[in-house]
């Protein structure tokens, strides 16, 4: 009991529930692309954190996860965080600390991806990775249907896959309809519909024979499917920046221009991320400030 009450303390539960709308409540003095805090990118983020959270506090009651859930609604446009900034670095924190989830920040929040939710065929989609079930399955390009109608034609494997999957994944808090992500991808010259987040859940839908299952899709507006515009987190600039400080310390011209190289790359790709580079990240000392400013060309 203690230990729950000190978990909900720490997420700020206690705090009020007020909750106005799903989009990001924005530090009028920071200066960021809008499509940042569309309501359907903020809409993925918030549900991807929440299932997450069902996964980290394995031993909550499942009573609790409608308060943190609101909670986690909450950060949208709570009064102590300066957004967007702390909402997109607060996901990325999580998506990337927790799960490695390198590249979900920069779909999420890139201009030229758009995102819509909807209902699946299980049959449509493709495994974006390889398990231990795909693997038994033996299909390259990792295909649902295919999934489906090997585990149809092998009913026992089946039920002995499906009985550890529940051993594994049944801690109490169901989180198992909570929706998948989804990019349409290019798949053998095709447009493919591949599971970037869920395909664990996709694996026991079609086990247990549900052919629907609910998902956040992405899908480029360009034709380059690569993300353009997004969110670059603080975290990042300031890793890159440490260890270019310490090039600068030691006058090591060679890693000098090496951090500024990648340090430019990283900025050119985001509007948002100049911003920060140069608002947030960058020190005020002058001793490496002077130096970076003349490198960068400002």
């Amino acid at each position: 009991m203690i230990y729950c009450q000190m978990v909900l303390m720490i997420a700020g539960i206690v705090r009020g529930w007020e909750y106005r709308s799903k989009k990001l409540h924005y530090n009028k003095n920071m200066n960021y692309p809008k499509h940042m805090e569309e309501k359907i990118r903020i809409e993925v983020a918030v549900a991807y954190l929440q299932h997450e959270f069902k996964k980290l506090f394995l031993n909550l009651p499942e009573e609790y996860f409608e308060k943190i859930n609101r909670e986690i609604e909450r950060w949208t446009n709570s009064p102590e965080l300066s957004n967007p900034r702390d909402f997109w670095n607060g996901f990325h924190g999580i998506s990337m600390g927790f799960k490695l989830k390198i590249g979900l920040i920069y779909l999420i929040t890139a201009e030229n991806v758009g995102w819509e939710k909807v209902t699946l065929d299980t049959d449509k989609l493709n495994f974006g990775v390889e398990n231990e079930d795909t693997l038994l399955v033996g299909d390259k390009d990792r295909s649902g249907k295919i999934f489906r109608e090997f585990f149809e034609n092998n009913p026992n494997l089946m039920k002995e896959r499906l009985g550890r999957v529940k051993t594994i994944r049944d801690n109490g808090v169901f989180r198992e309809d909570d929706p998948i992500i989804v990019v349409e991808k290019m798949i053998e010259k095709e447009n493919k519909l591949s599971v970037y987040d869920g395909n664990g859940r996709l694996g026991r839908f079609i086990m247990e024979e549900r052919r629907q299952i609910t998902a956040y899709v992405a899908k480029y507006k360009t034709k380059e499917n690569n993300p353009i515009n997004y969110w670059l987190p603080t975290s990042i600039l300031m890793d890159n920046l440490y260890y270019l400080y310490g090039a600068i310390k030691n006058k090591d011209e060679i890693l000098i221009d090496s951090y500024i190289k990648i340090l430019k790359d990283m900025i050119n790709h985001s509007e948002s991320g100049k911003y920060e580079f140069w608002e947030r990240a960058l020190t005020s000392k002058e001793e490496y400030r002077k130096v970076i400013e003349e490198r960068m060309g400002q």
